[in-house]
C-alpha cells in the first residue's frame, strides 16, 4: 500500500516500476528547480536553471506516456 505524503497532495504522481527497476535517487522537478536526492548517500543536486528543469520535465513526462 503506498501513501501520499500528505504535503505533497495533488503535486505528484505516483507510478509502480517494475521489480528489477531499482531507483535510488529521487527527482523532483518544479517550474524553474531540478532536485536530486539520494538518501542512500545523503547528497542532493539542486539546479536552479528554467531550460533545464523543462527539459527534464518533459523527458519524465514522455517515459510516464510510455507504460
Amino acid at each position: 500500500k503506498i501513501k501520499n505524503a500528505p504535503w505533497r497532495k495533488g503535486i505528484s504522481r505516483t507510478k509502480i516500476l517494475p521489480p528489477d527497476f531499482k531507483a535510488t535517487v529521487d527527482i523532483m522537478v518544479t517550474n524553474k528547480r531540478l532536485s536530486l536526492i539520494s538518501l542512500q548517500n545523503k547528497t542532493a543536486v539542486i539546479i536552479e536553471d528554467q531550460a533545464i528543469a523543462l527539459a527534464q520535465k518533459q523527458l519524465l513526462q514522455n517515459l510516464w506516456k510510455a507504460n
